[in-house]
């Protein structure tokens, strides 16, 4: 995405910055870089993840203007479950994905146009919010464990993992805030708030999150003039109506990817059953994506002041149309 940047735009990006420290006040906000480079806007976007270093700037200063309100822990997200990922050559039809479900542990493997992934799940022993990193050695010991699950009708886990090209290991935190943003900082995406990957929400959702706020900053600055940079009242509305707009379809998704997750990974008797009786059924979940699966999907929201001719047409219409380009 960056290499297709036209050259004025990648001037904008500045990469391999770690943050160190935010300051807000009623004029705009500096952010200090761990290099002791500093740079001066008007708001903080966090859109760093689920070990949100924004997000811990932020709340150091909310507490610090009101050390008696009430805000979210220093370590939102407990963890009870971790995965392992990795990638390899494709060894089959692009497209093609199974899973693989056992007490407590499940798989999932797909092919994309050049490589392969797969990512294993383990419940853990009890919850936790201690971040973990972990090393080759860990990474190896745990796949071991699933080196007997089949991924293919001929391929298991030891088979692919052997070709790895690149792996990572990670507990999977879940949660979201009840607190999005503070002053002149907002978050989104996994810092706000983060579900188990086994539905695939995650990613999606952080995407609608910025198109969203793009949306509320575009249509908050069009009522300004270019020298008149929005006060506190004026974010603190983009910013809480961001939110109001996002919580339902967040807390959704939250939920199915709990369930999903534990469906998969068999947690008790009735994961065990839904996923073998009910879930197995292929006629059912064809409905079931149709019925309910596309009727959600189509509320995706869109960047409301981009004017581009509509590239997907279907049968189930977007509920947010593309404005169509405007004739010269």
């Amino acid at each position: 995405m960056y290499e297709t940047l036209p050259a004025a735009a990648k001037e904008r990006y500045l990469l391999n910055k770690k943050l160190d420290s935010i300051e807000s006040d009623e004029t705009g906000v500096r952010v200090t870089c761990a290099d002791g480079s500093t740079y001066d806007g008007s708001i903080v976007i966090g859109a760093d993840g689920v070990h949100s270093k924004t997000r811990r700037n932020m709340r150091e200063l909310a507490l610090k203007e009101d050390p008696k309100r009430d805000w979210d822990a220093a370590v939102p997200f407990p963890a009870l479950y971790r995965c392992l990922w990795c990638s390899f050559p494709r060894v089959g039809e692009c497209g093609y994905a199974t899973d693989t479900q056992s007490k407590d542990m499940s798989t999932m493997f797909i092919l994309g146009r050049e490589r392969g992934w797969i990512f294993l799940y383990e419940r853990l022993p009890e919850s936790t919010t201690s971040r973990v990193n972990y090393t080759e050695e860990d990474r190896q010991a745990y796949a071991a464990k699933f080196a007997d699950f089949p991924v293919t009708d001929k391929l298991k886990v030891k088979d692919v993992y052997a070709n790895r090209l690149t792996d990572g290991m990670a507990n999977l935190e879940e949660g979201i805030l009840k607190h999005w943003s503070w002053g002149r900082i907002v978050l989104a995406g996994d810092s706000c708030h983060k579900f188990t990957p086994n539905a695939g929400r995650g990613l999606n959702n952080g995407i609608q999150d910025v198109v969203a706020l793009c949306n509320g900053i575009h249509g908050m600055l069009e009522k300004r003039s270019e020298t008149d940079l929005p006060d506190l009242v004026a974010l603190g509305k983009v910013f809480a109506d961001y939110q109001k707009l996002r919580s339902a379809p967040v807390q959704s998704d939250g939920t199915q990817s709990f369930y999903v997750s534990r469906i998969h990974a068999w947690a008790n008797w009735l994961s065990y059953f839904v996923s073998r009786y009910i879930m197995s059924q292929e006629w059912l979940l064809a409905w079931a994506l149709n019925a309910f699966g596309a009727n959600e999907i189509r509320k995706a929201l869109i960047l409301d002041y981009i004017h581009v001719d509509e590239p997907f047409l279907s049968a189930v219409e977007w509920k947010h149309q593309l404005q169509k380009k405007k004739s010269d």
